[in-house]
């Protein structure tokens, strides 16, 4: 029987209230959380006739109250928003050269410097009650969410039209085929945290053959999905977006046209810690040789070579992860074990050394950013030991 989607409705969520013991309470009387600056809550509840069948997660960024501090007011908001505001966008907030038009990573071109100014919003999550899923629920919630975005309501912290809707596709956890349950002996044995260096060597294995390929065919229907919605790649970067404009180039793209995600097979909700845990430790380890790193390097120095030279989904080496977090003890003890990983290259292209210089300029943006407006300038030891690491990072 088909669902009436005529009923089908999205409403604000609540607010958040805290107790006096800083815990999430559904008391009416609990303290409200306040919102982060520049950043308004589009989340939705979606109900079916008056029922709840799921949910939106959304987030509109009010760009023109952020300018020449885009950067540093990300940091008030969540980690996912955050990565994409420094991905896709400079210090002031513009979208970066390379994902344009006529950049080196612009891909189609269907997006420019429109998405500098003006309100953007970003979906964090969008979950539909299993058994509603693949009936048009997601897309007509979605519908509704966009047409929501395009005409804010009284209610809405935003005054304006937002320029459009940007996401990563990604599956939820609880999207996994019944029949995983069929391969718990096998899974099993990638299912532990990995809380030390001495536990590396008992997880560090391939994923099942069989997980990895019903991953990427849930991966491969959700990107579908958000295409059959009008979503289009920025650049060749993993995020999609939806333009409000009917006339934007974005719209007149065909979905068989639009840039494909250039990855490597596997599953984007992979716990890393779990399933990737080299590349974990070295997200966590100090980037200074002491005590606390000695442990990592000493595993790095003995550990199998396809240990060091393992990509994730995104191609990312260990060395590509070193690189980007400036860790120089941790980069020369991968290097020793194989210079080849110098030239390995992520899903859109980039080696090491690329990756190193595309966080170089992100923390120079950010820098300048932090200093925007300000009459003092930073301390000038800080000013020195930037200095010294980028010039120790640059010589890797």
């Amino acid at each position: 029987m088909d669902l009436d989607l005529s009923w089908l409705q999205l409403v604000r969520l609540p607010p958040l209230r805290y107790d006096e013991d800083g815990e999430e309470t559904d008391d009416p009387n609990g303290v409200e959380a306040p919102p982060p600056p520049f950043l308004s809550d589009a989340s939705r509840l979606i109900k079916l006739a008056g029922v709840k069948i799921g949910y939106i997660e959304c987030y509109v960024l009010r760009k023109d109250e952020m300018i020449n501090q885009f950067h540093r007011a990300l940091d008030s908001t969540t980690q996912e928003i955050l990565e994409f505001g420094r991905t896709l966008f400079d210090y002031r907030g513009r979208l970066r050269t390379q994902f344009g038009p006529s950049g080196s990573k612009g891909g189609t071109g269907c997006w420019g410097q429109e998405l500098s100014s003006g309100n953007l919003a970003f979906i964090s999550e969008i979950n539909i009650k299993a058994d509603l899923r693949s009936q048009g629920v997601g897309k007509a919630a979605l519908h509704l969410l966009m047409s929501a975005l395009a005409h804010p309501e009284k209610e809405d912290t935003w005054s304006s039209s937002c320029k459009g809707a940007f996401l990563i596709p990604a599956i939820l956890l609880d999207s996994e085929p019944e029949n995983m349950d069929d391969e718990k002996e096998e899974w099993s044995d990638h299912d532990s945290d990995v809380s030390s260096i001495e536990e590396l060597s008992n997880v560090e294995k391939p994923l099942p053959p069989t997980v990895v390929a019903n991953r990427e065919r849930n991966l491969q229907r959700v990107n579908a999905f958000f295409l059959d919605c009008g979503f289009r790649r920025v650049g060749t970067t993993p995020y999609l977006g939806f333009s409000l404009d009917e006339h934007h180039p974005s719209r007149r793209l065909d979905k068989a046209s639009d840039q494909p995600l250039l990855r490597r097979p596997g599953g984007e909700s992979l716990n890393p810690q779990k399933h990737y845990p080299l590349h974990f430790h070295i997200s966590t380890a100090p980037s200074t040789l002491g005590p606390d790193l000695l442990p990592l390097i000493s595993y790095i120095r003995t550990a199998p070579l396809e240990y060091i030279q393992r990509a994730d989904h995104l191609g990312w080496t260990p060395l590509h992860t070193a690189a980007s977090l400036f860790n120089l003890p941790v980069c020369k003890a991968l290097v020793s074990r194989s210079r080849a990983e110098l030239q390995a290259t992520t899903w859109d292209g980039l080696t090491p050394m690329d990756v190193l210089k595309d966080v170089i300029s992100q923390a120079e943006d950010y820098r300048r950013a932090m200093r925007e407006g300000e009459e003092e300038v930073e301390d000038e030891m800080e000013e020195e030991m930037w200095a010294w690491l980028l010039k120790e990072c640059r010589s890797v």
